[in-house]
């Protein structure tokens, strides 16, 4: 017992001593700024089942009943000098708001540690440099960031209910912007609402200079939802977004998409490096969505992406319809058609970028003008649909690779779409599937084996909506039953490459005009490593 004690007395010197420690500058575009130092004072409240040392030591002891009264007189206590708030190991019951102040950090022993269980309310905060960190929150407990800026929330596990719009961790901005806000090693995990959610209304609602770190959203919809298309992370819903990083992190099992842009809202240098996204989409074919009057999956890929967005190293497998999905703005989609069930404007493809979108983020000083879509060295396999989709104009990929999805790259009306060193294996179907489409550019695209449809490993466009003013260059290996190019309706196409397959018309494009296969080759048999 003393021993523990001993223990106990060297946490709380040590919490108190972190909390001395000043919060020092950083640097906005208009100059240098300075960080208010957080005052050396710390509240230690203890749950009701802490170690009864715990509690000789507390500020504050709660008694597993309305807890959130004790924990708000230590939070009121620091409204006005700042300072640290150490919530102890053990359970906190919850029947109402929590309003964290600024200058404050809010912290527990751990996520597995010190546990916030919510009946009813939330965490709010509104007030400018605050800190939560190190504990989990359940039941009603999402935490809401509303307006503020200089936020830092680490380890903090969410698995909140579908009692509420919004997301387990919500940004919202309304008139005004947010900026410097970082989430570091968090999670959102069987929630009844998004993961995470950047929303906002009115003039600026912009949210700039965020940071996503090694977080999780899993199963975010899954069991339960409140809103019909729950997604892990919702970068972008309605607030404009600026100098977005989401390094590491991973969407799993969520309702629609695991990483998702909405159209409408502004997306400005936003980079997703490292990241994985699998098995989303688990909507079933069946659900009723009775605000769009549609059944099933609208979204249902690993990333849908909008606006000047690259992924860098990002991984999609076994997502529903897509792994990557490229879309145009909301105002372009027609979301119901006769004969599919659902029409997107948006590609799918493997991966997006070109030489000059890599270089922007190896280079600082090298800059891509306009918004675009750029993945490089992106992975993606298993896809129930098209892998990846460029739709938009200025939409590249880089060195992406599809092995098995039902689709390698589709194409949508999409236009100045450029891919090169990128690779097609094993497509279910098809390798390419385009129509409605110009000025596409394929360079060194590698297709091998696609399973094909009626005979055809690619589709590119039909009479009425052919692929036009585009160059393939390809190199392929293909089975002797499946022909390695097939379209209809195609003008000013360029074929160029070496197929090996011992198909007898291994190209046919019905009814085009100014179709040039001078620059292809045709080489009977196989090869290994094509």
């Amino acid at each position: 017992m003393f021993r523990n004690m001993i223990h106990i007395r060297i946490l709380v010197l040590f919490v108190v001593l972190v909390s001395m420690t000043a919060i020092l500058v950083f640097m906005p575009e208009d100059g240098l700024y300075t960080v208010p130092i957080i005052a050396n004072k710390t509240i230690v409240v203890a749950a009701h089942d802490s170690p009864e040392e715990m509690k000789a030591l507390a500020t504050h002891v709660c008694d597993g009943t309305a807890d959130q009264v004790e924990i708000q007189r230590a939070l009121d206590a620091l409204s006005q000098t700042g300072g640290t708030v150490t919530l102890t190991g053990g359970t906190f019951h919850i029947s109402d708001y929590l309003f964290v102040p600024g200058n404050v950090v809010f912290e527990g022993q751990g996520s597995d540690v010190t546990r916030l269980e919510w009946s009813s309310g939330f965490m709010r905060c509104d007030e400018d440099h605050i800190e939560l960190r190190d504990f989990t929150t359940t039941g009603t407990g999402a935490i809401w960031l509303r307006g503020i800026s200089h936020v830092k929330v680490h380890n903090v596990v969410a698995t909140v209910d579908a009692s509420l719009y919004g997301a387990a961790f919500t940004l919202w901005v309304r008139d005004s912007i947010m900026e410097d806000i970082e989430f570091l090693n968090c999670k959102a995990i069987d929630c009844g609402r998004h993961g995470w959610m950047n929303d906002g209304m009115g003039s600026p609602k912009l949210i700039r200079n965020i940071r996503y770190i090694d977080c999780e959203a899993i199963n975010c919809g899954r069991y339960s939802r409140f809103d019909h298309w729950t997604t892990g992370f919702d970068i972008a819903e309605n607030s404009d977004i600026e100098d977005c990083e989401i390094i590491r992190c991973y969407a799993e099992g969520n309702w629609e998409s695991g990483f998702h842009f909405e159209g409408a809202p502004s997306k400005k240098r936003v980079v997703l490096r490292d990241c994985v996204s699998k098995n989303n989409g688990q909507k079933p074919d069946d659900y009723y969505n009775d605000n769009t009057a549609t059944h099933g999956c609208l979204f249902g890929a690993g990333f849908w992406l909008h606006g000047d967005v690259t992924l860098i190293n990002c991984t999609a497998g076994s997502n529903w319809r897509y792994g990557y999905a490229v879309w145009s703005p909301s105002t372009d989609i027609d979301p119901v058609d006769p004969g599919t069930g659902y029409q997107f404007d948006y590609v799918d493809t493997i991966g997006t970028s070109s030489e000059a979108a890599y270089r922007e983020y190896l280079d600082p000083g090298y800059q891509v003008q306009g918004g675009m879509i750029a993945l490089c060295d992106c992975m993606s396999g298993g896809n129930g649909d098209a892998e990846l989709p460029p739709m938009d104009s200025n939409t590249y990929l880089s060195r992406c690779i599809d092995d098995g999805s039902a689709i390698g790259f589709g194409l949508f009306r999409a236009h100045d779409a450029y891919l090169e060193d990128c690779a097609s294996l094993n497509a279910g179907a098809y390798a390419i599937y385009a129509h409605e489409v110009s000025g596409i550019t394929v360079e060194n695209l590698h297709m091998v084996n696609p399973t094909g449809v009626n005979g055809n490993g690619t589709f590119l466009g039909t009479i009425a909506q052919p692929v036009i003013n585009s160059q393939f260059n390809i190199i392929g290996q293909i089975g002797a039953d499946v022909r390695a190019i097939y379209g209809e309706g195609g003008q000013d196409l360029t074929f160029t490459g070496v197929i090996r397959t011992d198909h007898p018309e291994p190209v046919i494009i019905r009814g085009g005009s100014d179709i040039d296969t001078s620059g292809l080759e045709i080489l009977a048999g196989s090869e290994q490593g094509c």
